[in-house]
């Protein structure tokens, strides 16, 4: 729905005349609202400014880009939203009218761009035109569509959410796929993270669409605010832009889900201890503390955290990468299902606490080796349906035989108790350590390649040589050797997993211990 080409302005006079605009968002704001408060009828002069003010936002993103399918749509949208399609289609066309010749009427009294004018009464003209006329009564029949299309399908994800069991839950690894897929489809979302997690159990799910390469704003508007600072910008608008220049504003493609997690990690138990200042995030205003905004483009977001007897256990970020805005109706449907979501996790946490001695080893506090079979179960599963692979580390402590011999298996025990704390202290929380027999342990490595093994791996190491171990006021040196494998790169299936780093543990064994090998077969090609 391009302008026509001969006569349409280039780039720099259309951004120069939006940011004129712009710049007096405000006082036009006041003019719509006084243009259309009649033939929208809104009972709330607060809505009915909010309705004003995007619209008005809606129009001069179309004159900045020189289209008009930006506005149309948002037209459409908007009064949907506002007014429920409770207007006949001219009276609709009639409220898209009033907007341009707002902008004519504050043309008629104030300085502007020499082009500006000629711009707006170009736009006017073509959203008068039969073609567009057509064009908004396809949108308009379209969105009716879409609301009872949206309603049925809302209604059936919080039925499918709320027959849920908690076993379905932990077990079913494409559930948290099919139900954030929906809930993306049902909001328009680009892009979605649901993270629960706790000592009982993990749930990840991830899709970032709009992780395309960005850089906002475009080279010439940046110049334009560049030399426009001054007396026609809104200060505090100008810091922010500002800022936003300063911070880059750009997200490169790429983020695997690994990423994110070492994202969301740095922030927990923490993350969201206070709530964003408003339901729905926009550019202007988000949350900067939301570690999700460095792996997206962000527009409009919102996030649900999932508080059980006021602990943090995870959140549910949906995000928008472009106009328009989530609603309040979105948050009020995003709000009910991270409830159902909440309500679930909640139960699994109650009925798990119940559960732990079944599943912790008692002394060390870590996964027992019942425990570690059914994650290592779980993560395999996972990784054979998203193409990922998985790192096992197999640890066993070196001469502990002496330690017992010489101190007393009460030394022992402690010193079993103290490697599990450096280790819980030093790796990651999605890094899932076990005792699997002895003082032999194991630490499942999801989501990673050889090197992120490698790395893990020799960090094992590293905590354990490094940290003073002290029983009895005497020091105890303590080294460990690590065997590692990674699957499905070198086994089939969970118990081959465990044989390959049970091999390459002996290998580490056999070449002087403190060491971190994978099996000897691999040794060359995955490194030491």
């Amino acid at each position: 729905m391009e302008l026509a080409d001969g006569a349409n302005p280039g780039l720099e006079q259309r951004l120069q005349v939006a940011l004129h605009f712009k710049s007096r968002l405000n006082t036009l704001t006041k003019l719509v609202f006084h243009r259309t408060r009649q033939l929208a009828n809104i009972s709330s002069s607060e809505e009915g400014r909010r309705l004003a003010h995007d619209l008005l936002a809606a129009a001069l993103k179309s004159i900045a880009e020189g289209e008009l399918a930006y506005y149309l749509q948002s037209l459409i949208r908007l009064v949907g939203r506002n007014l429920k399609l409770e207007l006949r289609i001219d009276e609709i066309s009639r409220l898209g009218e009033e907007v341009f010749l707002a902008l004519e009427d504050d043309l008629a009294t104030n300085s502007a761009p020499p082009s500006a004018r000629d711009i707006v009464e170009q736009h006017y003209t073509k959203f008068k035109s039969d073609e567009v006329r057509v064009k908004l009564f396809q949108d308009y029949v379209h969105l009716q569509e879409d609301i009872l299309f949206r309603q049925v399908e809302e209604l059936s994800l919080l039925a499918s959410v709320s027959e849920l069991t908690q076993e379905d839950f932990l077990k079913d690894t494409a559930l948290p796929d099919q139900l954030i897929s929906r809930l993306m489809s049902i909001l328009q979302a680009d892009d979605a993270v649901a993270f629960f997690h706790s000592q009982y159990f993990r749930v990840i799910f991830t899709r970032l669409r709009g992780q395309e390469d960005a850089r906002w704003p475009p080279p010439k508007l940046r110049e334009l605010v560049a030399r426009g600072r001054g007396s026609s910008f809104d200060p505090d608008v100008e810091r922010r832009f500002s800022q936003l220049l300063d911070e880059g504003y750009s997200w490169a493609a790429g983020h695997r889900e690994r990423e994110v997690l070492e994202l969301l990690e740095s922030f927990y138990p923490g993350f969201h201890e206070h709530p964003p200042r408003a339901l729905v995030q926009r550019i202007l205003d988000f949350d900067i503390d939301n570690p999700l905004l460095k792996v997206c483009l962000v527009h409009s977001y919102m996030t649900y955290d999932l508080f059980v007897d006021a602990d943090n256990y995870g959140l549910i970020f949906v995000n928008r990468s472009y106009p328009p805005d989530f609603t309040e109706e979105d948050h009020r449907f995003f709000v009910t299902f991270g409830g159902q979501l909440k309500q679930i996790v909640g139960n699994i946490i109650l009925t798990q606490r119940l559960q732990e001695m079944a599943t912790t080893d008692a002394l060390t506090g870590v996964y027992n080796r019942r425990q570690f079979e059914s994650f290592m179960e779980s993560e395999l599963a996972r990784a054979s349906r998203y193409n990922q692979s998985v790192g096992l580390a197999m640890i066993d402590l070196d001469h502990f035989k002496e330690i017992n011999d010489t101190l007393g298996h009460q030394a022992g025990d402690h010193i079993l108790a103290e490697l599990c704390r450096v280790l819980q202290e030093g790796l990651r929380v999605t890094e899932i350590i076990s005792r699997y027999g002895g003082e032999e342990f194991a630490v499942i490595i999801p989501q990673a390649d050889f090197e992120v093994v490698r790395v893990v791996g020799e960090k094992i190491r590293s905590l354990v040589e490094e940290h003073r171990f002290v029983y009895a006021g005497k020091e105890v040196p303590l080294t460990v050797s690590v065997g590692l494998a990674v699957f499905p790169q070198m086994a089939i299936d969970q118990q081959s997993l465990i044989e390959a780093a049970d091999r390459a543990l002996y290998r580490a064994k056999r070449e002087g211990r403190n060491q971190v090998c994978f099996p000897v077969e691999l040794g060359k090609e995955a490194g030491r």
